[in-house]
């Protein structure tokens, strides 16, 4: 490893940015936590960092959901190589195009149709992201994404994203339409309160382009759930 460069640090870990086999990569690296049982946490660490592997190649794979490809697992440090991708976050993306007023748009359309296609396609392999935002989804190619969200109902074969989703370190297998459900709900909050401008229609057009996408037998149920979700979420925030 060279030219090593830590870019982001937070409770979990840190991610470096550094060149790896003469390619450009990230690192997510664990903390060790010291308030538990040494042995429990070395096994707990582990189980976490090669769940997170397996869940990029499962999205990837599986889903047909862009993701970093893995290139080294180091179970004696918790660290994590992947692949950089030199691209926006949806987050900066949005803040950048949707403009003082909160002008809405086709690409921003096209945007939200592939966050929720690529959510639905998580969720039809029982792939649980766990930390669904803006800031973990990356505008990759905006032509693709919009000729995409034209075409993906006229093709049989899963049509590409111009969408990379990231960090699945909160990643989790279910059937259970109740967390995929909770997955949405995480994801809704995100944009309502980063994006509260073109919140409402960033949210309808991703729950509508997740209900297109999905098979009607993953779709209803969680749908419907959602609304559960929703409504036990507003008595909290009332109860405080």
């Amino acid at each position: 490893m060279s030219g090593i460069e830590i870019i982001k640090q937070g409770a979990e870990g840190r991610l470096y940015r550094h060149q790896f086999l003469g390619t450009a990569v990230l690192s997510k690296e664990r903390f060790k936590k010291t308030y538990r049982h040494p042995t429990l946490d070395a096994n707990l660490t582990r189980s976490r960092l090669m769940q997170e592997a397996r869940a990029l190649r499962k999205a990837r794979l599986q889903a047909h959901v862009p993701t970093p490809r893995v290139l080294f697992v180091d179970p004696e440090t918790s660290t994590l190589v992947m692949e950089e991708i030199a691209a926006p976050t949806v987050r900066d993306w949005v803040l950048t195009h949707s403009g003082a007023a909160g002008a809405h748009s086709t690409d921003l359309d096209a945007v939200c149709d592939q966050i929720g296609m690529a959510v639905a396609r998580l969720h039809g392999v029982d792939l649980i992201h766990g930390d669904l935002t803006t800031s973990n989804m990356l505008v990759t190619d905006l032509y693709l994404a919009t000729a995409t969200a034209t075409a993906s109902s006229t093709t049989k074969s899963p049509a590409l994203l111009g969408l990379c989703m990231i960090d699945f370190g909160l990643a989790a297998t279910s059937t259970l339409a109740e967390d995929k459900a909770v997955d949405l709900y995480v994801l809704e909050r995100a944009i309502k309160s980063t994006h509260p401008k073109v919140e409402k229609d960033m949210v309808a057009r991703v729950l509508a382009a997740y209900e297109r996408e999905a098979t009607t037998a993953v779709a209803a149920p969680v749908l419907a759930k959602l609304d559960e979700v929703r409504l036990r979420g507003r008595k909290r925030s009332m109860v405080g």
